[in-house]
């Protein structure tokens, strides 16, 4: 067996509860692609669907499907999954993995400020949960950035990424979104369209609640403080997660993560990286879907994996 089915393996069994709970709402991984296709009405409203959103929570993400057209009705249902701690907290473990294991302290530090995040909005404290949230993925950008991807300087930004100084080409933050290996960034649908929300420039102070980043860290928007808002902050950061997951190849792991460790060591946040993986075939549905347009969705198996591993870094885990 390849490396990467053999860690496509793994991931059913780490993660064999999930996607076994999965079934009873997705039986096919069609039905999970329907779910994203039909969801896209919300992303115009500032909600960031993502894959590891949905097997967090397929339920509540099937049942807001099915109350589409009522966007209202819809919205309220992600609004209660995600103020469920539990989910949020899953999401918060993800990020030590995007950090090399010399670094990883930076992700342990970043991860216990998003919870912090998530303890503030369980206390109803949502501007402190917004803001703790906006910073701590403008940082994570930022140190994807300093570790090759340029562009993703550019989350919050309208401007386009400078050319470097010898003059080749830089890829710019939509072309690496939209060329990664997720659903989150096919180009009409969610990622991209929340963050084009989040981008708009605030000319006034309002009371009213904008997505805007700049207008919530610079004092413009002042209606951000509701449980809408945190909420959608924290399918953003999932979704923002999904991408820069996507963006390494291969993932920065120590050799003793990628070839040594035991299902039972695997932490949680790695475990749902991993089963996030056994969801690849989804995109390729999904698209499908969308060039055909019609509403028979075939499971069409990718032909790569996605997420390659390659040689691992040799440093010691925390």
């Amino acid at each position: 067996m390849s490396l990467s089915g053999e860690w496509l393996r793994r991931a059913g069994e780490v993660f064999g509860g999930v996607l076994a709970a999965m079934a009873t709402y997705f039986d096919r991984l069609a039905e999970t692609a329907k779910v994203f296709r039909r969801l896209i009405p919300l992303g115009a409203g500032g909600w960031a669907i993502s894959t590891y959103g949905i097997m967090l929570a397929p339920e509540q993400h099937k049942a807001a499907a099915e109350a589409l057209p009522d966007r209202v009705g819809a919205a309220a249902i992600l609004e209660d999954a995600w103020s469920d701690a539990a989910m949020r907290k899953a999401i918060c473990s993800v990020v030590p993995w995007l950090y090399a294991p010399d670094q990883r302290d930076i992700g342990w530090r970043r991860k216990e400020l998003l919870e912090r995040a998530s303890d503030r909005f369980s206390e109803g404290s949502y501007e402190e949960a917004v803001l703790l949230v906006y910073s701590q993925l403008d940082g994570l950008y930022q140190d994807r950035a300093a570790a090759g991807e340029v562009a993703f300087k550019r989350l919050f930004s309208r401007r386009p990424v400078r050319e470097s100084n010898d003059g080749a080409a830089v890829r710019q933050f939509v072309d690496i979104v939209t060329q990664s290996k997720t659903m989150v960034a096919t180009e009409e649908a969610f990622f991209l369209v929340v963050r084009e929300l989040m981008t708009e420039p605030v000319d006034a102070t309002t009371l009213d609640d904008l997505p805007s980043r700049h207008g919530v860290l610079h004092g413009r928007v002042l209606g951000y403080g509701t449980r809408r808002r945190a909420a959608q902050a924290f399918a953003f950061l999932a979704a923002s997660l999904e991408v820069l997951v996507a963006s390494f190849d291969p993932l920065p792991l120590s050799h003793y993560e990628a070839h040594e460790m035991s299902d039972s060591q695997t932490p949680p946040g790695l475990q749902l990286i991993l089963a996030a993986m056994a969801y690849l075939p989804v995109r390729t549905v999904y698209l499908q879907s969308q060039r055909t347009g019609h509403d028979v969705l075939l499971a069409v198996e990718p032909s790569e994996s996605g997420l390659a591993l390659g040689e691992p870094h040799d440093a010691p885990d925390r």
